[in-house]
């Protein structure tokens, strides 16, 4: 039997990013409730997105602070254009993502937040006001990495790849389904599956009766935080591998 053998967990995230995360789950036992709170499509404007790929050896940097502003900014790129600038990426999992596309980062903040991938940013650049950084990222995104860079001189274009939408009413009653025979764990995986499950349950009242609210790294943490949630447990390292074991042991330890 798995170290979460019966654990009815729940996962709010998008189809194509859930399948990893399932398996690993079931190899654990658990029993998994798969609930896409997140859906992605192109950007409402993507003129802005494609004036910059039009001027890409413009910009001294691009910056990616995800694995889905990686996958939606390589889907717009015209075939056979080779990325000119140097690279900055933001956590494990937004490298490993490069790296099925053969891109090595010049910079990796291994902390997933912003700010530390501004703060390397920032050292590497002998001249700010010199740099021309391309920040691509969600319609939504939040400007802390643009803010910093800007600070200091450098000229910034933040352009959406991708937007996200909450599912529709049916899934909804699904969802509030699930909630009523008990969750045992939530994977909190970013703010926007935070704000988003909260939504679709009608508040935060349902996720209160969690026994275990989890994180997968200090922004979404903090995303539960402010929301009146409490976290149970942050995943030292912001991977799914990492978040898992910290689970197990939780419930190990209970």
């Amino acid at each position: 039997m798995g170290s979460l053998s019966g654990k009815r967990v729940l996962v709010p995230r998008s189809k194509e990013q859930a399948t990893e995360t399932i398996a690993l789950l079931h190899a654990r036992g658990a029993q998994v409730i798969a609930f896409p709170a997140i859906e992605f499509f192109p950007p409402s404007d993507p003129k802005p997105l494609e004036a910059a790929l039009a001027q890409l050896d413009s910009y001294t940097w691009i910056a990616f602070t995800s694995a889905n502003a990686v996958r939606w900014f390589l889907r717009r790129l015209p075939e056979g254009v080779r990325l000119v600038p140097r690279i900055a990426s933001v956590g494990p999992k937004t490298s490993e993502v490069l790296a099925e596309r053969q891109l090595a980062p010049t910079i990796v903040a291994n902390v997933h937040r912003a700010d530390a991938l501004a703060h390397a940013l920032i050292g590497a650049m002998s001249d700010p006001s010199k740099e021309r950084v391309l920040f691509p990222r969600a319609e939504e995104g939040r400007d802390e990495l643009r803010d910093a860079l800007i600070e200091v001189g450098a000229h910034v274009d933040c352009v959406a790849t991708y937007r996200t939408e909450l599912p529709g009413e049916a899934d909804r009653a699904a969802l509030l389904a699930e909630f009523e025979l008990g969750i045992d764990a939530v994977l909190f995986t970013s703010p926007s599956t935070v704000r988003n499950l909260i939504e679709l349950v009608g508040g935060v009242h349902r996720l209160r009766a969690v026994t275990c609210i989890s994180a997968i790294g200090p922004v979404t943490a903090e995303a539960v935080t402010e929301a009146g949630l409490r976290v149970d447990l942050t995943a030292p390292s912001s991977t799914m591998d990492v978040l898992l074991s910290a689970l197990e042991a939780y419930f190990s330890g209970r």
